[in-house]
């Protein structure tokens, strides 16, 4: 208990400090867990890659097609164009496209995407609008404002959206991994289907909410630019240079259709999912690597007998939608190894006993509501990750909050989905998450501009996390049992 104690702390430190890359602290238990007798080296290694990694590595192969393709770009200039060009509409289509995008592809590279087109949009409007007003100091003093809501709503939406799915961001993907380590018998999945039926509406409300929220702070009332026309035309522009659907995009929102598909109806909870066709032996990362696997088959251009003829006669095989060269180029290993360390330390935590310890010395706990301990967890991992990565912060909480659900005998997910969600509500700080490192780079933000914006989206996803749980929640994961497959055995037990 007192080794994995240590370890632990010493990657927390090593997380939050960055003293070295996170992904290089992620590879300690590789080191010293064999070395204090934790886990022997064959064990830990196993820990390392378990089907939710996969489900990830997967998931992110596609989002690498999506974005090589740049079907992500399409989507999002068509989107834009069809919430219109008005302050509010512009804020709102801005946040609509980031949130649908990062549910499926990173929330950094739809952020790097998106920003962008905000940036080219807002030029031409602000020179118009200058040009309009003959450079009225109010006017431009309101034109900065809007600027700054909008360069802030992309972040904002792009950590909302990657709630929403399982594969959404690294920490739902650590709580799945984790879950199924610590509870290996349970009968509770947590599929890509049983995930989004549940945070999906959670993150779509916080999103109102946020939208609402950042369009009276920074639009407020009566303000209409004369330069509408001049911001859809940059869109317009933008789009046309896309030129027509072509072959590639096609072929990837084919593939990436048919994998949402697969992934939500495998075992979607309300009705028989296509998974036991398989007796069960299919999982998310089952679809996900064969999904992925036929990216690198299929071809890129349209195929002609999917080969093309040279002049000579002589047969060329056509490019693969998605190469080795471009997945090496683009893959985040360094987010990959993060949650496989993490995984091995949720592994080690639990065979060595130091979960059982932690929990139990929080047992003074159970003198509040479940509801009540749910709050303040929620609200101390989600000030927490403003600091620290939400990856590496989930992972060190999701084995203690396991842990002391067992020993207060409340449901697991009670104490683990919205302390695990609320990882992700990051939004005071630049260095709290990329997507707001990146906003900050453009120069146009200051610290105090997301502070200003960013405390009261921490409240109102805190306040939307916890009535979700205890409402919706409460019937769907039936939270007011404690289930057998969570009991503590009787070895655990304090005497």
């Amino acid at each position: 208990e007192s080794a994995c104690g240590y370890i632990i702390l010493l990657m927390a430190i090593y997380w939050i400090t960055e003293v070295v890359p996170l992904a290089v602290t992620a590879l300690i238990p590789l080191i010293l867990f064999p070395m204090t007798g934790i886990m022997t080296s064959k064990e830990v290694s196993k820990a390392y890659f378990t089907d939710t990694n996969w489900l990830f590595i997967g998931g992110l192969m596609i989002a690498v097609a999506i974005e090589n393709s740049e079907l992500h770009r399409r989507i999002a200039l068509r989107v834009l164009l069809l919430f219109g060009t008005k302050p509010r509409r512009l804020m709102a289509g801005f946040m609509a496209t980031t949130f649908f995008l990062s549910m499926w592809i990173s929330n950094t590279a739809t952020t790097a995407m998106m920003l962008p087109i905000v940036e080219a949009v807002f030029i031409q409007l602000k020179e118009s609008e200058i040009r309009t007003h003959q450079i009225e100091a109010s006017v431009n003093e309101k034109m900065e404002r809007l600027v700054k809501g909008i360069t802030l709503c992309v972040p904002y939406a792009a950590s909302i959206g990657g709630t929403a799915t399982l594969t959404g961001t690294a920490p739902n993907l650590v709580l799945a991994g984790q879950f199924q380590i610590i509870f290996p018998n349970a009968t509770q999945d947590l599929s890509f289907g049983t995930w989004m039926a549940y945070s999906f509406p959670n993150a779509f409300v916080i999103l109102l909410l946020s939208y609402a929220w950042l369009s009276w702070l920074f639009i407020g009332f009566g303000f209409a630019p004369a330069s509408k026309r001049n911001a859809e035309s940059v869109l317009r522009r933008e789009y046309r240079t896309l030129g027509g659907m072509r072959w590639e995009e096609g072929t990837v929102l084919t593939v990436f259709i048919l994998t949402a598909i697969l992934w939500f109806f495998r075992k979607p909870g309300f009705m028989p999912g296509w998974g036991q066709l398989f007796n069960g032996n299919v999982s998310d990362g089952t679809v996900a690597m064969t999904m992925s696997f036929i990216l690198f088959m299929l071809p890129r251009e349209r195929p002609e007998f999917l080969c093309n003829s040279k002049d000579q006669g002589l047969m060329r095989p056509a490019r693969p939608i998605v190469d080795w060269p471009t997945m090496e180029r683009k893959f985040p290993w360094s987010v990959a190894l993060l949650l496989a360390g993490g995984f091995a330390l949720a592994s080690g935590a639990t065979k060595s006993g130091f979960s059982v310890w932690m929990g139990n010395q929080l047992r003074f706990l159970g003198g509040l509501q479940p509801w009540a301990i749910c709050l303040v967890v929620s609200i101390v991992v989600c000030l927490f990750t403003e600091c620290s990565s939400n990856t590496a912060t989930t992972t060190l909480f999701v084995p203690i909050l396991a842990q002391l659900a067992q020993v207060l005998e409340i449901h697991p997910l009670y104490l683990l989905v919205s302390p695990v969600l609320s990882a992700s509500l990051a939004f005071m700080l630049p260095v709290a998450t990329p997507p707001n490192a990146i906003a900050f780079a453009y120069g146009r933000l200051k610290v105090l501009d997301l502070v200003k914006a960013g405390w009261m989206l921490n409240i109102i996803g805190i306040l939307v996390l916890t009535f979700f749980i205890n409402t919706f929640g409460r019937s769907y994961f039936k939270l007011d049992t404690f289930p057998a497959w969570a009991a503590l055995a009787p070895s655990a037990l304090p005497t």
